[in-house]
């Protein structure tokens, strides 16, 4: 008997998880539709609910790029590379697209040890504003995160690109994104 309960249960379990699979799954990928702007028979300008992000109405990227805690590198730290993403919509392709967020990241190299690198940037992070919110496996603070006086979310986090003890500089990256 409590066998025959136990499929009835594993039963309905299973169908519940579909049941919500395929709910889910329905709407997915669909936007916001648009607002009409002018009386019906008018010019039928259409404008989004939304403000697009890339547009001058939005300035994520314009947050991150004068952010105090990109204003310099930890000591000893050379600047590689940087990539600048705007926010941007890409359209919905099976499934797929819908509304991306800005990031800022900065490439460099320094012949500082690590956790100097680390804790010179908490330092800097915190003066700016941002609050730790995970560490790496060596206890020092890897993810910041700040809320913008326009109320926009944003995460920071530095990446060690090189394998630990390798000789030479270290290899990092700190990215933002809103």
């Amino acid at each position: 008997m409590m066998l025959v309960d136990g499929i009835r249960a594993l039963r309905a379990v299973s169908a519940l998880v579909v049941g919500c699979v395929v709910l889910a799954g329905c709407g997915s990928g669909q936007s916001t539709p648009p607002a009409r702007t002018d009386p019906p028979g008018q010019n039928m300008t259409l404008r989004s609910k939304r403000p697009d992000p890339s547009s001058t109405d939005a300035h994520p990227l314009a947050n991150l790029l004068s952010d105090p805690v990109f204003a310099s590198l930890p000591p000893g730290s050379t600047k590689t590379g940087e990539q600048k993403t705007p926010a941007h919509n890409d359209p919905v392709v099976f499934g797929s697209g819908g509304t991306f967020g800005a990031s800022y990241e900065v490439d460099f190299t320094s012949t500082a040890p690590a956790s100097d690198v680390l804790s010179d940037l908490d330092r800097r992070a915190r003066a700016a504003g941002w609050d730790a919110v995970a560490k790496d496996r060596d206890g020092r603070t890897a993810q910041w995160a700040k809320a913008y006086p326009d109320g926009s979310g944003a995460r920071l986090m530095i990446y060690p690109n090189n394998p630990e003890n390798a000789p030479g500089p270290g290899h990092y990256s700190l990215t933002g994104s809103i």
